[in-house]
């Protein structure tokens, strides 16, 4: 009996000590404790930190509105699908609409406007969130898109003009109008006679209505790459001439490209980013090549001033 007492309190070959009673088997099952206690202190925390770190960027950086589909109903009446798009390549990622709304306003070609906007509902799937209007006549299409995220509202604008020849026209909206939330038309484009069919090469003015906001930036992007860095003028307005596209001007006259100016102004307590979208054509007569229409020109030219110097050289015949 001593020998065994002994034995349980005497060192083993490798140094290590057995405490009393404690077997093999024990002794595994403490270490074990041990190492998985070791690792929870070390893991629970980082773990803890990068879903912290996954919540704070759950949001959008910022949206826009794409244009999608334009569909031309038996009645005559046009329907435009707009996608709701962001700086993710996969967005919504559950197919989730969340807290995103849609207004749009419809006014005559002539600029008389109705009062207020009229909320239009968004569907969402993984991957894309849309929403539909549809113009019995002509009509100027006034479209925001708003979602709050955070201490961080996202806008989204844009304005289009739709043909619509239905033979009973009526007016375009059914549900009770509303308006706009706070904070929401920050960034507008001032109205033009190029509003109707916007082109490449000519310049286009926005006015920002930040209030106690401070931009950081006004950048252009397309297809979520950055192309350029506008300067804020003194009086809050926004000056940006979209450069000719080769691209776009071999394409045709129907062929369309989006552009997007991003304003990101930071107030006491809140972010806004607003995005309007530009829906750019080739420019009327950008296109054309200049060089030879320049040569065609000087040649007809020459041709006329030889002739004309011949006919006054030649003598009259009585």
């Amino acid at each position: 009996m001593k020998q065994r007492r002994r034995q349980a309190v005497e060192t083993t070959s490798t140094g290590s000590r057995f405490v009393p009673g404690l077997t093999g088997a024990g002794f595994f099952v403490r270490a074990l404790g041990y190492a998985v206690a070791a690792w929870c202190l070390c893991a629970v925390p980082a773990i803890a930190h990068a879903v912290a770190h996954l919540t704070d960027n759950d949001c959008a950086a910022y949206l826009w509105i794409a244009y999608g589909k334009q569909t031309l109903q038996r009645d005559g009446s046009v329907t435009q699908r707009y996608h709701i798009r962001s700086d993710r390549t996969h967005w919504p990622e559950n197919g989730e609409c969340g807290n995103l709304q849609a207004f749009y306003q419809a006014k005559s070609r002539s600029g008389q406007a109705p009062h207020g906007y009229h909320p239009v509902p968004i569907l969402c799937r993984p991957g894309d969130a849309y929403l539909d209007i549809t113009s019995q006549s002509n009509a100027v299409v006034d479209l925001y898109v708003v979602a709050n995220c955070g201490d961080r509202q996202l806008t989204g604008h844009t304005t289009q003009t739709l043909f619509g020849k239905a033979s009973s026209a009526s007016a375009l909206p059914s549900a009770q109008a509303v308006n706009l939330p706070d904070g929401v038309d920050r960034l507008r484009l001032r109205p033009s006679r190029y509003i109707f069919y916007m082109q490449t090469g000519i310049p286009y003015h926005f006015d920002y209505s930040g209030g106690a906001g401070t931009p950081k930036s006004v950048l252009i992007l397309e297809k979520r790459k950055r192309m350029a860095t506008v300067d804020l003028l003194k009086d809050n307005s926004i000056i940006y001439t979209p450069p000719h596209d080769p691209h776009l001007e071999r394409a045709g006259n129907y062929a369309t490209k989006e552009t997007i100016v991003l304003v990101e102004a930071t107030a006491t307590d809140r972010t806004h980013v607003d995005t309007y979208t530009l829906l750019l054509h080739r420019t009327v007569l950008g296109h054309l090549k200049r060089m030879p229409g320049i040569m065609l020109f000087i040649a007809a030219g020459a041709v006329v001033l030889a002739l004309t110097i011949r006919f006054k050289r030649r003598p009259w015949i009585a």
